[in-house]
Protein backbone atom coordinates (compact mmCIF):
# COMPACT_ATOMS: atom_id res chain seq x y z
CA UNK A 1 0.00 0.00 0.00
CA UNK A 2 3.04 2.11 0.90
CA UNK A 3 4.48 1.49 -2.48
CA UNK A 4 1.70 2.58 -4.12
CA UNK A 5 1.44 5.87 -2.95
CA UNK A 6 4.65 6.74 -3.16
CA UNK A 7 4.27 6.21 -6.86
CA UNK A 8 0.91 7.06 -7.51
CA UNK A 9 1.53 10.56 -5.72
CA UNK A 10 5.04 11.75 -5.44
CA UNK A 11 4.04 14.96 -3.91
CA UNK A 12 3.55 13.41 -0.43
CA UNK A 13 7.04 12.68 -0.40
CA UNK A 14 7.15 9.30 0.96
CA UNK A 15 11.19 8.52 1.24
CA UNK A 16 12.91 5.21 1.21
CA UNK A 17 13.27 5.21 5.19
CA UNK A 18 9.40 5.58 5.08
CA UNK A 19 8.88 2.85 3.03
CA UNK A 20 11.39 0.36 5.09
CA UNK A 21 10.10 1.52 8.35
CA UNK A 22 6.14 0.84 7.34
CA UNK A 23 7.31 -2.36 6.08
CA UNK A 24 9.32 -3.45 9.35
CA UNK A 25 5.95 -1.92 11.40
CA UNK A 26 4.01 -4.93 9.15
CA UNK A 27 6.44 -7.41 10.12
CA UNK A 28 7.11 -6.63 13.62
CA UNK A 29 3.30 -5.86 14.71
CA UNK A 30 2.51 -8.62 16.28
CA UNK A 31 5.42 -9.82 17.48
CA UNK A 32 4.27 -9.49 21.44
CA UNK A 33 1.75 -12.42 20.83
CA UNK A 34 2.05 -15.18 23.43
CA UNK A 35 1.74 -18.85 23.02
CA UNK A 36 -1.74 -19.40 21.34
CA UNK A 37 -2.09 -16.03 20.51
CA UNK A 38 -5.29 -14.21 21.42
CA UNK A 39 -6.28 -17.00 24.07
CA UNK A 40 -2.88 -15.94 25.79
CA UNK A 41 -3.57 -12.05 25.86
CA UNK A 42 -7.01 -12.16 26.18
CA UNK A 43 -8.22 -15.18 28.52
CA UNK A 44 -5.13 -16.51 30.02
CA UNK A 45 -3.15 -13.23 31.15
CA UNK A 46 -6.32 -11.86 32.85
CA UNK A 47 -6.67 -15.19 35.36
CA UNK A 48 -3.27 -15.47 35.96
CA UNK A 49 -2.31 -12.12 36.69
CA UNK A 50 -5.36 -10.03 37.36
CA UNK A 51 -3.52 -6.90 38.21
CA UNK A 52 -1.44 -6.90 34.99
CA UNK A 53 -2.61 -5.29 32.12
CA UNK A 54 -1.31 -7.14 29.07
CA UNK A 55 -2.20 -7.01 25.34
CA UNK A 56 0.31 -8.25 22.68
CA UNK A 57 0.38 -4.19 22.19
CA UNK A 58 3.12 -4.69 24.01
CA UNK A 59 5.02 -6.28 21.05
CA UNK A 60 6.66 -2.60 21.30
CA UNK A 61 8.73 -4.21 23.60
CA UNK A 62 9.71 -7.13 21.80
CA UNK A 63 10.19 -5.18 18.66
CA UNK A 64 12.80 -2.60 20.73
CA UNK A 65 14.33 -5.81 21.72
CA UNK A 66 14.22 -7.48 18.07
CA UNK A 67 15.44 -3.99 16.35
CA UNK A 68 18.39 -3.57 18.97
CA UNK A 69 16.56 0.05 19.73
CA UNK A 70 18.70 1.88 22.63
CA UNK A 71 16.23 3.57 25.06
CA UNK A 72 16.17 7.30 26.04
CA UNK A 73 14.77 6.86 29.25
CA UNK A 74 17.10 7.06 32.26
CA UNK A 75 15.68 4.55 34.48
CA UNK A 76 15.89 2.06 31.71
CA UNK A 77 19.10 2.75 30.60
CA UNK A 78 20.72 -0.37 32.98
CA UNK A 79 18.12 -2.58 31.52
CA UNK A 80 18.39 -1.87 27.71
CA UNK A 81 22.16 -2.39 28.27
CA UNK A 82 21.68 -5.92 29.87
CA UNK A 83 19.08 -6.37 27.13
CA UNK A 84 21.70 -5.08 24.14
CA UNK A 85 24.71 -7.23 25.31
CA UNK A 86 21.98 -10.53 24.81
CA UNK A 87 20.43 -9.45 21.78
CA UNK A 88 24.18 -8.82 20.32
CA UNK A 89 25.44 -11.54 21.17
CA UNK A 90 22.60 -13.86 19.98
CA UNK A 91 21.31 -11.72 17.26
CA UNK A 92 25.26 -9.53 15.90
CA UNK A 93 23.54 -8.52 12.46
CA UNK A 94 19.89 -7.99 13.18
CA UNK A 95 20.91 -4.33 13.95
CA UNK A 96 21.50 -3.99 10.14
CA UNK A 97 17.58 -3.67 9.73
CA UNK A 98 17.52 -0.62 11.00
CA UNK A 99 20.20 1.14 10.42
CA UNK A 100 21.61 3.26 7.34
CA UNK A 101 24.41 2.06 5.73
CA UNK A 102 26.63 5.02 6.53
CA UNK A 103 25.83 4.46 10.19
CA UNK A 104 26.37 0.86 10.13
CA UNK A 105 29.52 0.91 8.33
CA UNK A 106 31.22 3.94 10.49
CA UNK A 107 29.61 1.54 13.65
CA UNK A 108 31.06 -1.31 12.72
CA UNK A 109 34.78 0.30 12.97
CA UNK A 110 34.28 1.41 16.30
CA UNK A 111 34.33 0.10 19.22
CA UNK A 112 30.44 -1.39 21.16
CA UNK A 113 30.03 1.68 23.25
CA UNK A 114 30.74 4.02 20.25
CA UNK A 115 28.47 2.54 18.30
CA UNK A 116 25.55 2.36 20.48
CA UNK A 117 25.61 5.77 20.72
CA UNK A 118 25.82 6.66 17.29
CA UNK A 119 22.85 4.17 16.72
CA UNK A 120 20.96 6.54 18.84
CA UNK A 121 21.19 8.94 16.11
CA UNK A 122 18.68 6.82 14.33
CA UNK A 123 16.36 6.58 17.47
CA UNK A 124 13.54 8.18 16.45
CA UNK A 125 13.57 6.29 13.04
CA UNK A 126 12.91 3.23 15.33
CA UNK A 127 10.36 5.19 17.62
CA UNK A 128 8.50 5.57 13.99
CA UNK A 129 8.29 2.28 13.74
CA UNK A 130 6.74 1.80 17.26
CA UNK A 131 4.09 4.06 16.75
CA UNK A 132 3.29 3.00 13.01
CA UNK A 133 2.52 -0.43 15.26
CA UNK A 134 0.95 2.07 17.74
CA UNK A 135 -1.31 3.46 15.27
CA UNK A 136 -0.40 7.15 16.17
CA UNK A 137 2.60 9.41 16.71
CA UNK A 138 4.11 9.82 20.33
CA UNK A 139 7.07 11.96 19.58
CA UNK A 140 8.05 14.87 17.20
CA UNK A 141 10.39 13.65 14.38
CA UNK A 142 9.73 14.17 10.59
CA UNK A 143 7.62 11.21 9.62
CA UNK A 144 5.46 12.49 12.73
CA UNK A 145 4.16 15.16 10.24
CA UNK A 146 2.83 12.08 7.84
CA UNK A 147 -0.54 11.12 9.45
CA UNK A 148 -1.53 9.10 6.91
CA UNK A 149 1.66 6.42 6.97
CA UNK A 150 0.08 5.54 10.46
CA UNK A 151 -3.27 4.21 8.92
CA UNK A 152 -1.38 1.85 7.12
CA UNK A 153 -0.46 -1.10 9.93
CA UNK A 154 -2.60 -0.16 12.52
CA UNK A 155 -5.61 2.63 11.89
CA UNK A 156 -7.31 4.23 14.28
CA UNK A 157 -9.49 6.18 12.66
CA UNK A 158 -11.92 3.84 10.84
CA UNK A 159 -9.67 0.22 11.13
CA UNK A 160 -8.94 -0.20 7.69
CA UNK A 161 -5.68 -0.48 7.47
CA UNK A 162 -3.55 -4.00 5.55
CA UNK A 163 -3.46 -6.37 8.94
CA UNK A 164 -6.66 -6.73 8.59
CA UNK A 165 -7.00 -7.13 4.83
CA UNK A 166 -4.09 -9.54 5.08
CA UNK A 167 -5.79 -11.53 8.26
CA UNK A 168 -9.19 -12.06 6.57
CA UNK A 169 -8.56 -12.96 3.20
CA UNK A 170 -6.08 -15.23 4.59
CA UNK A 171 -8.61 -16.72 7.02
CA UNK A 172 -11.19 -16.78 4.48
CA UNK A 173 -9.30 -19.27 2.23
CA UNK A 174 -7.58 -21.19 5.22
CA UNK A 175 -11.05 -22.37 6.15
CA UNK A 176 -12.72 -22.31 2.82
CA UNK A 177 -15.20 -19.79 3.27
CA UNK A 178 -15.39 -17.66 0.08
CA UNK A 179 -15.46 -14.26 0.27
CA UNK A 180 -16.04 -11.05 -2.34
CA UNK A 181 -13.70 -8.57 -0.67
CA UNK A 182 -11.66 -6.99 -3.18
CA UNK A 183 -8.30 -5.92 -0.58
CA UNK A 184 -6.68 -5.16 -3.63
CA UNK A 185 -9.04 -2.99 -5.71
CA UNK A 186 -8.97 -0.97 -2.22
CA UNK A 187 -5.24 -0.65 -2.07
CA UNK A 188 -5.03 0.41 -5.94
CA UNK A 189 -7.76 2.78 -5.35
CA UNK A 190 -6.26 4.96 -2.53
CA UNK A 191 -5.13 8.23 -2.27
CA UNK A 192 -4.19 10.59 0.38
CA UNK A 193 -6.11 13.51 0.83
CA UNK A 194 -5.60 16.36 3.81
CA UNK A 195 -3.54 13.72 5.39
CA UNK A 196 -5.37 10.99 5.47
CA UNK A 197 -5.87 7.47 3.33
CA UNK A 198 -9.10 7.99 1.14
CA UNK A 199 -10.81 5.64 -0.75
CA UNK A 200 -13.63 5.93 -4.01
CA UNK A 201 -17.21 6.30 -3.27
CA UNK A 202 -18.01 3.20 -5.22
CA UNK A 203 -16.10 1.18 -3.18
CA UNK A 204 -17.91 2.03 -0.68
CA UNK A 205 -19.87 -0.97 -0.20
CA UNK A 206 -16.51 -3.45 -0.76
CA UNK A 207 -15.76 -1.56 2.71
CA UNK A 208 -19.10 -2.35 4.04
CA UNK A 209 -18.35 -6.00 2.80
CA UNK A 210 -14.92 -6.03 4.66
CA UNK A 211 -16.42 -5.66 7.40
CA UNK A 212 -19.27 -7.91 7.74
CA UNK A 213 -16.78 -10.49 6.38
CA UNK A 214 -15.11 -9.57 9.61
CA UNK A 215 -18.07 -10.04 11.35
CA UNK A 216 -18.85 -13.33 9.86
CA UNK A 217 -15.48 -14.73 10.90
CA UNK A 218 -15.80 -14.16 14.59
CA UNK A 219 -19.34 -15.47 14.26
CA UNK A 220 -18.55 -18.38 12.43
CA UNK A 221 -15.32 -18.96 12.95
CA UNK A 222 -13.07 -17.64 15.45
CA UNK A 223 -15.89 -17.96 18.65
CA UNK A 224 -17.30 -21.22 17.14
CA UNK A 225 -18.79 -22.79 20.23
CA UNK A 226 -16.66 -25.86 19.61
CA UNK A 227 -13.43 -23.70 19.06
CA UNK A 228 -13.94 -21.24 22.25
CA UNK A 229 -14.84 -25.12 24.24
CA UNK A 230 -11.27 -26.38 23.67
CA UNK A 231 -9.68 -22.38 24.04
CA UNK A 232 -10.67 -22.37 27.67
CA UNK A 233 -9.54 -25.98 28.30
CA UNK A 234 -6.24 -24.41 27.08
CA UNK A 235 -7.00 -21.59 29.21
CA UNK A 236 -6.96 -24.13 32.38
CA UNK A 237 -4.14 -25.85 31.16
CA UNK A 238 -1.48 -23.31 30.81
CA UNK A 239 -3.04 -22.14 34.59
CA UNK A 240 -2.16 -25.90 35.77
CA UNK A 241 0.89 -25.31 34.28
CA UNK A 242 1.81 -21.99 35.70
CA UNK A 243 3.20 -22.65 38.80
CA UNK A 244 5.66 -25.38 37.50
CA UNK A 245 6.54 -23.09 33.48
CA UNK A 246 6.33 -19.74 35.21
CA UNK A 247 4.09 -18.90 32.32
CA UNK A 248 2.73 -16.03 33.44
CA UNK A 249 6.05 -14.12 34.90
CA UNK A 250 8.24 -14.83 31.38
CA UNK A 251 6.14 -11.16 30.16
CA UNK A 252 8.81 -9.23 33.14
CA UNK A 253 11.80 -10.86 30.92
CA UNK A 254 11.88 -10.76 26.97
CA UNK A 255 14.55 -13.72 27.47
CA UNK A 256 12.78 -15.96 28.96
CA UNK A 257 9.25 -14.81 27.06
CA UNK A 258 10.89 -15.54 23.35
CA UNK A 259 11.30 -19.29 24.70
CA UNK A 260 7.17 -19.73 25.52
CA UNK A 261 5.88 -21.04 22.57
CA UNK A 262 3.44 -23.49 21.32
CA UNK A 263 5.38 -26.33 22.53
CA UNK A 264 4.64 -26.04 25.62
CA UNK A 265 1.52 -28.85 25.43
CA UNK A 266 3.97 -30.79 24.21
CA UNK A 267 6.12 -30.45 26.78
CA UNK A 268 3.42 -30.88 29.44
CA UNK A 269 1.91 -34.40 27.33
CA UNK A 270 5.45 -35.74 27.71
CA UNK A 271 5.97 -34.87 31.04
CA UNK A 272 5.72 -37.33 34.11
CA UNK A 273 6.15 -35.16 37.27
CA UNK A 274 3.29 -34.46 39.55
CA UNK A 275 3.19 -30.69 39.85
CA UNK A 276 1.64 -31.38 36.17
CA UNK A 277 -1.35 -33.88 36.43
CA UNK A 278 -3.80 -31.70 36.65
CA UNK A 279 -2.65 -30.29 33.10
CA UNK A 280 -2.07 -33.72 31.61
CA UNK A 281 -5.79 -34.49 32.34
CA UNK A 282 -7.44 -31.44 30.63
CA UNK A 283 -4.73 -31.97 27.55
CA UNK A 284 -5.96 -35.77 27.37
CA UNK A 285 -9.73 -34.94 27.53
CA UNK A 286 -8.79 -32.53 24.38
CA UNK A 287 -6.85 -35.95 22.53
CA UNK A 288 -10.21 -37.83 23.20
CA UNK A 289 -12.70 -35.20 22.10
CA UNK A 290 -14.11 -35.16 25.70
CA UNK A 291 -14.54 -31.74 25.75
CA UNK A 292 -16.29 -28.58 27.93
CA UNK A 293 -19.20 -27.89 26.28
CA UNK A 294 -21.94 -25.21 25.48
CA UNK A 295 -24.99 -25.48 27.85
CA UNK A 296 -26.78 -22.59 26.54
CA UNK A 297 -27.23 -18.96 25.20
CA UNK A 298 -28.78 -15.91 25.53
CA UNK A 299 -28.39 -12.70 22.97
CA UNK A 300 -28.48 -9.98 24.88
CA UNK A 301 -31.07 -7.25 24.73
CA UNK A 302 -28.82 -4.30 24.60
CA UNK A 303 -25.60 -3.99 22.18
CA UNK A 304 -23.58 -4.23 24.90
CA UNK A 305 -23.75 -5.63 28.54
CA UNK A 306 -23.49 -3.23 31.63
CA UNK A 307 -20.62 -4.10 34.28
CA UNK A 308 -23.61 -5.05 36.56
CA UNK A 309 -24.67 -7.70 34.54
CA UNK A 310 -21.41 -8.69 34.15
CA UNK A 311 -20.23 -8.31 37.70
CA UNK A 312 -23.14 -9.11 39.84
CA UNK A 313 -26.43 -10.26 37.99
CA UNK A 314 -25.32 -13.48 35.60
CA UNK A 315 -22.10 -14.79 36.50
CA UNK A 316 -20.74 -18.48 37.97
CA UNK A 317 -21.48 -17.96 41.24
CA UNK A 318 -25.37 -16.62 40.59
CA UNK A 319 -25.84 -19.38 37.78
CA UNK A 320 -25.11 -22.08 40.35
CA UNK A 321 -27.24 -20.26 43.11
CA UNK A 322 -30.33 -21.39 41.12
CA UNK A 323 -29.48 -25.00 40.55
CA UNK A 324 -31.96 -27.30 41.78
CA UNK A 325 -31.79 -29.26 45.04
CA UNK A 326 -29.43 -32.60 44.62
CA UNK A 327 -27.85 -31.03 41.26
CA UNK A 328 -24.48 -30.99 43.10
CA UNK A 329 -22.87 -28.23 40.71
CA UNK A 330 -19.80 -25.94 41.44
CA UNK A 331 -18.54 -22.80 40.84
CA UNK A 332 -15.89 -24.17 38.93
CA UNK A 333 -18.06 -26.48 36.78
CA UNK A 334 -19.60 -23.47 35.46
CA UNK A 335 -18.13 -21.17 32.50
CA UNK A 336 -19.72 -17.52 31.59
CA UNK A 337 -18.87 -16.16 28.69
CA UNK A 338 -19.70 -12.36 27.53
CA UNK A 339 -19.33 -12.46 23.68
CA UNK A 340 -19.20 -9.23 21.82
CA UNK A 341 -19.42 -9.04 18.07
CA UNK A 342 -19.09 -6.32 16.17
CA UNK A 343 -17.87 -4.50 13.01
CA UNK A 344 -14.26 -3.46 14.82
CA UNK A 345 -15.46 -0.76 16.44
CA UNK A 346 -17.66 -1.32 18.88
CA UNK A 347 -20.85 -0.21 18.47
CA UNK A 348 -19.90 2.91 15.99
CA UNK A 349 -20.26 2.90 12.12
CA UNK A 350 -16.98 2.54 10.97
CA UNK A 351 -17.57 3.47 7.61
CA UNK A 352 -18.83 6.59 8.96
CA UNK A 353 -15.35 7.27 9.99
CA UNK A 354 -13.77 6.69 6.03
CA UNK A 355 -13.31 9.44 3.62
CA UNK A 356 -14.14 9.05 0.15
CA UNK A 357 -13.17 10.72 -2.87
CA UNK A 358 -15.58 10.89 -6.57
CA UNK A 359 -14.38 10.37 -9.88
CA UNK A 360 -14.93 13.96 -11.29
CA UNK A 361 -13.38 15.96 -7.77
CA UNK A 362 -10.29 13.50 -6.68
CA UNK A 363 -8.97 16.18 -4.10
CA UNK A 364 -11.80 16.61 -2.02
CA UNK A 365 -13.17 14.26 0.50
CA UNK A 366 -16.50 13.75 2.05
CA UNK A 367 -18.07 11.13 4.15
CA UNK A 368 -21.65 8.96 2.60
CA UNK A 369 -24.37 8.09 4.59
CA UNK A 370 -25.31 4.66 5.48
CA UNK A 371 -28.56 5.26 4.08
CA UNK A 372 -27.32 6.43 0.72
CA UNK A 373 -25.50 3.68 -0.04
CA UNK A 374 -27.94 0.68 0.31
CA UNK A 375 -31.10 0.60 2.78
CA UNK A 376 -30.08 -3.04 3.71
CA UNK A 377 -27.23 -2.21 5.13
CA UNK A 378 -27.81 -2.65 9.40
CA UNK A 379 -28.58 -0.09 11.84
CA UNK A 380 -26.65 -1.65 14.96
CA UNK A 381 -23.15 -2.53 15.04
CA UNK A 382 -22.52 -4.85 18.19
CA UNK A 383 -24.13 -6.90 19.93
CA UNK A 384 -23.45 -9.50 22.98
CA UNK A 385 -23.78 -12.59 23.25
CA UNK A 386 -24.01 -14.46 26.65
CA UNK A 387 -22.94 -18.12 26.43
CA UNK A 388 -22.47 -20.86 29.25
CA UNK A 389 -20.31 -23.58 29.30
CA UNK A 390 -19.95 -27.30 31.50
CA UNK A 391 -16.41 -27.82 32.55
CA UNK A 392 -18.48 -31.35 32.98
CA UNK A 393 -20.64 -32.63 29.71
CA UNK A 394 -22.95 -34.87 32.64
CA UNK A 395 -23.74 -31.85 34.27
CA UNK A 396 -24.99 -29.89 30.92
CA UNK A 397 -28.63 -30.26 31.80
CA UNK A 398 -28.09 -29.03 35.34
CA UNK A 399 -26.26 -25.99 34.36
CA UNK A 400 -28.51 -25.16 31.54
CA UNK A 401 -31.53 -25.83 34.15
CA UNK A 402 -29.34 -23.46 36.53
CA UNK A 403 -29.06 -20.73 34.00
CA UNK A 404 -32.74 -20.63 32.67
CA UNK A 405 -34.18 -19.81 36.34
CA UNK A 406 -31.63 -17.22 36.67
CA UNK A 407 -32.64 -15.48 33.45
CA UNK A 408 -36.34 -16.34 34.02
CA UNK A 409 -35.59 -14.23 37.70
CA UNK A 410 -34.18 -11.79 35.40
CA UNK A 411 -37.08 -11.43 32.94
CA UNK A 412 -39.22 -11.27 36.03
CA UNK A 413 -37.22 -8.17 38.01
CA UNK A 414 -38.95 -4.70 36.43
CA UNK A 415 -35.59 -2.95 37.67
CA UNK A 416 -33.28 -4.86 35.25
CA UNK A 417 -36.31 -5.21 32.73
CA UNK A 418 -36.04 -2.28 32.61
CA UNK A 419 -32.27 -1.52 32.52
CA UNK A 420 -32.11 -4.16 29.66
CA UNK A 421 -34.92 -2.34 28.04
CA UNK A 422 -35.81 -5.92 27.12
CA UNK A 423 -36.47 -9.44 27.60
CA UNK A 424 -33.99 -12.63 27.57
CA UNK A 425 -34.94 -15.43 25.89
CA UNK A 426 -33.01 -18.62 26.38
CA UNK A 427 -31.52 -20.50 23.38
CA UNK A 428 -28.89 -22.83 21.71
CA UNK A 429 -28.99 -24.50 24.71
CA UNK A 430 -29.10 -27.95 22.48
CA UNK A 431 -30.31 -30.27 24.38
CA UNK A 432 -33.06 -29.49 25.47
CA UNK A 433 -34.34 -28.45 21.94
CA UNK A 434 -32.85 -31.78 20.42
CA UNK A 435 -34.97 -33.92 22.96
CA UNK A 436 -37.77 -31.23 21.67
CA UNK A 437 -37.03 -31.73 17.92
CA UNK A 438 -37.02 -35.97 18.36
CA UNK A 439 -40.07 -35.20 20.37
CA UNK A 440 -42.12 -33.61 17.15
CA UNK A 441 -40.44 -35.38 14.86
CA UNK A 442 -41.91 -38.69 16.03
CA UNK A 443 -45.79 -37.39 16.08
CA UNK A 444 -47.14 -37.24 13.37
CA UNK A 445 -47.80 -33.97 11.11
CA UNK A 446 -51.29 -32.60 10.80
CA UNK A 447 -53.43 -33.65 8.23
CA UNK A 448 -56.44 -31.85 7.04
CA UNK A 449 -59.65 -33.41 6.79
CA UNK A 450 -59.78 -34.97 3.25
CA UNK A 451 -56.28 -36.34 4.19
CA UNK A 452 -57.47 -38.06 7.20
CA UNK A 453 -60.55 -39.58 5.46
CA UNK A 454 -58.08 -40.94 2.85
CA UNK A 455 -56.17 -42.58 5.63
CA UNK A 456 -59.18 -43.71 7.25
CA UNK A 457 -59.77 -47.32 6.10
CA UNK A 458 -57.00 -49.59 4.89
CA UNK A 459 -58.06 -49.67 0.88
CA UNK A 460 -58.46 -45.71 0.99
CA UNK A 461 -55.39 -45.97 2.64
CA UNK A 462 -53.12 -48.15 0.12
CA UNK A 463 -54.85 -46.09 -2.93
CA UNK A 464 -53.47 -42.64 -1.52
CA UNK A 465 -50.30 -44.10 -1.10
CA UNK A 466 -50.07 -45.21 -4.83
CA UNK A 467 -51.29 -41.66 -6.00
CA UNK A 468 -48.62 -39.72 -3.79
CA UNK A 469 -46.18 -41.07 -6.08
CA UNK A 470 -47.73 -39.31 -9.56
CA UNK A 471 -48.38 -35.79 -10.69
CA UNK A 472 -51.88 -34.57 -12.12
CA UNK A 473 -50.18 -34.96 -15.55
CA UNK A 474 -48.83 -38.88 -14.79
CA UNK A 475 -45.19 -37.82 -14.27
CA UNK A 476 -43.62 -39.44 -11.31
CA UNK A 477 -43.28 -37.70 -8.16
CA UNK A 478 -40.35 -37.98 -5.59
CA UNK A 479 -40.66 -37.93 -2.33
CA UNK A 480 -39.78 -34.67 -0.63
CA UNK A 481 -38.38 -34.02 2.51
CA UNK A 482 -40.11 -31.69 5.16
CA UNK A 483 -38.07 -29.85 8.33
CA UNK A 484 -39.65 -30.14 11.23
CA UNK A 485 -39.05 -26.73 13.83
CA UNK A 486 -38.73 -26.81 17.44
CA UNK A 487 -40.47 -24.64 19.96
CA UNK A 488 -37.58 -22.48 19.79
CA UNK A 489 -37.98 -21.23 16.22
CA UNK A 490 -34.71 -23.26 15.02
CA UNK A 491 -34.93 -25.87 12.24
CA UNK A 492 -35.12 -29.62 13.93
CA UNK A 493 -34.81 -32.84 12.54
CA UNK A 494 -35.68 -33.71 8.80
CA UNK A 495 -38.17 -35.97 8.58
CA UNK A 496 -40.34 -37.97 5.65
CA UNK A 497 -43.88 -37.36 5.96
CA UNK A 498 -45.88 -40.70 6.86
CA UNK A 499 -48.00 -40.34 3.83
CA UNK A 500 -44.77 -40.29 1.84
CA UNK A 501 -43.29 -43.43 3.10
CA UNK A 502 -44.72 -46.67 3.03
CA UNK A 503 -44.02 -48.95 6.07
CA UNK A 504 -41.75 -52.18 5.09
CA UNK A 505 -44.64 -54.57 5.99
CA UNK A 506 -47.11 -53.02 3.49
CA UNK A 507 -44.93 -52.14 0.94
CA UNK A 508 -45.13 -55.62 -0.71
CA UNK A 509 -49.20 -55.52 -0.63
CA UNK A 510 -49.19 -52.12 -2.51
CA UNK A 511 -45.80 -52.99 -5.03
CA UNK A 512 -44.97 -56.34 -5.02
CA UNK A 513 -41.84 -56.11 -7.14
CA UNK A 514 -39.84 -52.45 -8.28
CA UNK A 515 -40.07 -54.75 -11.83
CA UNK A 516 -43.89 -54.87 -11.69
CA UNK A 517 -44.37 -51.02 -10.72
CA UNK A 518 -41.83 -49.73 -13.53
CA UNK A 519 -44.53 -51.71 -16.45
CA UNK A 520 -47.72 -50.12 -14.70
Amino acid sequence: MVEHLRQKHPKLGITAKDLKCVKLAGLCHDLGHGPFSHIFDNEFMPAARPGQKWTHGWCNIIVEILLYIPKMEPETEQASEQMLEYLVKDNPDVRRLITDEEVRDEGSRMTHVFALHILTVVAFQLQFIKDLIHGEPRGDYPQSKKLYLFEIVANKRNSVDVDKFDYIQRDCHNVGLKSSVDAGRLLMASRVIDNEICYHEKDAMNLYELFHTRFSLFNRIYTHKVSKAIEYMVVDILLAADKYFKISQSVDNMEDYCQITDCLLREIERSKVPELEKARKILQRIRKRDLYRLADMVRFPLPRAPEKFRNEVITAQTIVEHQFEGDGLRESDVIVEWLRLNYAMGPRNPVDSISFFSKWESSKKFHIKRENISTLIPETFEETVLRVYTRDDRKRKQVQAAFRRLIAEVNQNDMLSQELGGTMEAGGGYESDAEDSIKLSQEDPPHDEEEERAFSTPENKANARCNLFATPNGSPHTPTRTPTRTPTGTPGRIKRSPMLEPSAATLPDYYPSRKRSRQE
